[in-house]
């Protein structure tokens, strides 16, 4: 599994509008071939971090190319108007054991 991890900087105002986006946005993903999971997290700064397991690594190139359905879906749910993209870590999962109870 490739997992890549994003935060997204929240514009001042866009709080709300962003999250919903955002909702929005990770059941589009989840719908897509190669894209095993995904998540978000509301950071304490109160911007976001969201976390995508995708199939391999290829899954994640076809998905986030020029054009491709990631640019489609932000495009659509205007999330470069709420939110700017700050960084993302990717790279193969290590470990997928659930932890002991």
């Amino acid at each position: 599994m490739y997992i890549v991890v994003s935060k997204w900087e929240i514009m001042p105002g866009q709080e709300e509008a962003f999250r919903a986006a955002g909702r929005t946005m990770r059941d589009y993903m989840r719908n897509l071939p190669g894209v095993e999971w995904v998540q978000a997290v509301k950071c304490e700064d109160g911007n976001a971090v969201a976390m995508v397991g995708y199939t391999d690594e290829n899954s994640y190139q076809t998905i986030m190319a020029d054009g491709g359905e990631f640019e489609k879906g932000a495009r659509q749910y205007n999330l470069e108007s709420m939110a700017k993209w700050a960084w993302s870590e990717r790279g193969e999962a290590i470990d997928l054991e659930p932890a002991m109870a």
